[in-house]
């Protein structure tokens, strides 16, 4: 009704599907009319690319936002057990500790990431090497009553336990997760009962 004589459309999308159409009106004794369906293939060409980058973005901020939600629940539960929990990574450095095995080391976790598990876990024992060893091999470790010698010199009974992470959708590249249960307690009830015997 305005005078529009050429109306020109392009399917938007690729090969595999549709996603809308562009239009163009042309009114009747415009030059560019003449040129009207090159232009049009190439912006709706244009358009397409920018249809398919927005809907990656999309999708990618949306993968984000899940991936934020599972980090923060996993720090939470790490927060949450009373044990002290150590991610390491296959690189056998550590990745995170939560504050009950910030207590139990003598390390923040400041400090600490990125620090080689060997120089952490100090024990008469090489369990250092053994906690690793078994999660290289896909194996959990479950070892007896230790005692680890903490940051400040002081010794501190622990039983470690590590379990290995399978899969390429871990946290963090997070390699293995170890857990460190203080038994301090516990054996100086022990020793306080072989005393009095």
């Amino acid at each position: 009704d305005r005078g529009h004589e050429v109306l020109l459309a392009h399917p938007l999308g690729d090969r595999v599907g549709r996603s809308g159409v562009l239009v163009a009106l042309y009114q009747a004794g415009n030059r560019a009319a003449l040129r009207g369906p090159a232009r049009m293939e190439v912006a709706a060409r244009a358009l397409t690319v920018f249809m398919e980058l927005q809907a990656q973005l999309q999708a990618a901020r949306a993968h984000s936002m899940r991936a934020q939600k599972v980090e923060r629940l996993w720090r939470a539960l790490l927060q949450a057990t009373g044990d002290g929990v150590i991610t390491v990574g296959a690189d056998g450095k550590i990745g995170h500790i939560n504050a009950p095995a910030e207590r139990l080391l003598g390390y923040q976790q400041s400090e600490i990431a990125e620090m080689p598990l060997l120089d952490v876990l100090v024990a008469a024992q090489p369990v250092a090497r053994a906690v690793l060893a078994a999660l290289r091999k896909g194996e959990t470790y479950g070892g007896n009553d230790i005692s680890l010698v903490r940051r400040d010199g002081l010794d501190v009974h622990v039983q470690l336990r590590a379990i290995p992470v399978r899969g390429h959708h871990n946290l963090d590249n997070t390699f293995g997760v170890i857990t460190v249960s203080d038994h301090s307690e516990r054996k100086a009830m022990e020793a306080k009962a072989q005393h009095l015997e």
